[in-house]
């Protein structure tokens, strides 16, 4: 007659499964999310600054209520 209990409950421990091993190689550089979307992309050429207030470019109006 057959047993509907585990296997451990016999004593014995179910078999590991098997998984090729985590090996980390300290010497490779780890790829971010941003490397693999951008690839080999230049990189996006910074703005400069410009304060459009002291220019009078830009005008800040503030309403009462």
């Amino acid at each position: 007659m057959a047993s509907s209990q585990p296997a451990s409950a016999h004593g014995q421990l179910p078999p590991t499964p098997t998984r090729p091993p985590n090996h980390i190689d300290p010497f490779k550089k780890k790829c971010s999310f941003h490397d693999k979307l951008l690839g080999n992309q230049e990189p996006v050429p910074r703005r400069e600054i410009v304060d459009l207030i002291g220019k009078n470019m830009f005008k800040i109006e503030f309403q009462d209520d």
